[in-house]
């Protein structure tokens, strides 16, 4: 279904609707929503995936950049900081980190906590 986003929406609510605990299938629905620029729903769609999945750092990294583009910045952090937690070393979810913590004006309480999970930030 790749370059048919319809369909493949179409096919992955028809999965989620069958087995709403297919946290893959919310967080490709929300691919979905986010190549159209939805945040609202990606967001919602990732929301669940993380609920399904608590431990998957990839799901929290991916709410991170969709929190980000949907301009909640403070929702952001937090869900880069999961990420952070989960695999320390993610290129992406650091990013955002960073950044969203940058415009929230707590670049020092970003800091302390990159060096409370390993981070050497001079």
């Amino acid at each position: 279904l790749m370059g048919r986003p319809g369909e493949a929406e179409k096919a992955l609510r028809l999965s989620v609707r069958v087995d709403p605990a297919l946290a893959d299938g919310w967080r490709n629905l929300a691919v979905i929503h986010g190549d159209r620029a939805d945040w609202p729903e990606a967001i919602a769609c990732l929301a669940k995936a993380v609920d399904l999945q608590p431990d998957s750092a990839e799901h929290h990294a991916q709410l991170a950049l969709a929190l980000e583009a949907g301009n909640e910045m403070e929702q952001a952090a937090a869900a880069a900081a999961d990420s952070l937690r989960l695999a320390p070393r993610s290129g992406a979810p650091l990013e955002v980190y960073t950044r969203t913590m940058k415009v929230l004006g707590r670049a020092a309480e970003a800091r302390e906590f990159l060096a409370d999970i390993g981070f050497n930030i001079v």
